[in-house]
């Protein structure tokens, strides 16, 4: 980072995160474990480092505003639902189940009510959440739909919640024209989770960019979490309507740009093509 003069951050928790699952998958991928044992003391540090991001000490890690692949919008801080989906995901897969499973009752609202991220009368996961002030808590409500996404295909989300998200997909259209738009509903100047500098990005207008665009490689999560809630129809599908989102191009077919419109499904004025995360 030249701005602070540093070759290292630490101001992305995700990233240690996806680090965590990353080695575990390879591992039972192709059976092997020699990346496990060989940095075996980078995953000890990056589990422990994550586990440092707990200052009220309830298990739940604690992130501050732009701390993730969202970065500055929308602006969340405190419990977020992607955090804890990777979590959750990571601490299930190295075999910590104990802690896993607390972790889950906690989100999903089964102790530790004050705590919860699970809204039953909207049926997902809220984006974020941060202190209770006598009944005030600090929250916002619109629809993260990677961090539900990733909680049905880590597992924290219970059966009955993973319908109930994938439900409200569906009934919102989040997957159309192509899956998936990436928080729902837009946000506008009105709404007051709006900040002044979001005007300064490209997330400005609503369906562009982090505002409600859709990102292919969020697709691929609703593939996997159709999947794992064995909806087996409609993940054929998604994947189908997937591959037409890819196919999109502003100058060629199949440039797997970065992300679309959210209503005409075309690619966005400032999207990059030929995007990894689009095509894997």
């Amino acid at each position: 980072n030249t701005d602070r003069r540093s070759d290292i951050t630490f101001n992305s928790i995700d990233s240690s995160l996806w680090y965590l699952i990353g080695q575990q998958v390879y591992a039972k991928r192709y059976k092997d474990k020699s990346l496990l044992v060989k940095y075996k003391k980078n995953i000890d540090r990056a589990l422990t480092w994550v586990q440092y991001q707990d200052p009220n000490e309830d298990t739940l890690p604690v992130q501050q505003p732009t701390m993730d692949w969202q970065d500055a919008f929308p602006h969340k801080y405190g419990h977020t639902i992607n955090t804890q989906a990777l979590y959750y995901g990571a601490l299930t897969m190295m075999g910590k189940s104990e802690l896993a499973n607390h972790v889950r009752r906690v989100v999903d609202g089964e102790i530790e009510k004050y705590l919860s991220l699970y809204d039953k009368g909207r049926g997902y996961y809220l984006p974020w959440a941060w202190k209770n002030h006598d009944g005030d808590r600090e929250q916002e409500e619109w629809f993260d739909t990677l961090g539900n996404l990733l909680a049905i295909v880590t597992g924290l989300a219970t059966g009955p919640i993973s319908d109930s998200i994938l439900s409200y997909i569906e009934k919102e259209k989040i997957e159309k024209p192509y899956p998936c738009k990436v928080i729902y509903p837009p946000i506008k100047p009105s709404d007051k989770e709006w900040h002044s500098y979001f005007s300064k990005c490209d997330a400005r207008e609503p369906y562009a960019y982090l505002n409600g665009g859709i990102w292919p490689f969020i697709g691929g999560f609703y593939v996997a979490a159709l999947v794992k809630a064995k909806q087996y129809i409609k993940a054929e599908r998604a994947l189908e309507q997937l591959a037409l989102a890819n196919k999109q191009g502003k100058r060629m077919e199949w440039e797997f740009n970065e992300w679309l419109h959210g209503q005409t499904g075309e690619p966005g004025p400032n999207s990059t093509p030929y995007q990894s995360w689009s095509a894997g």
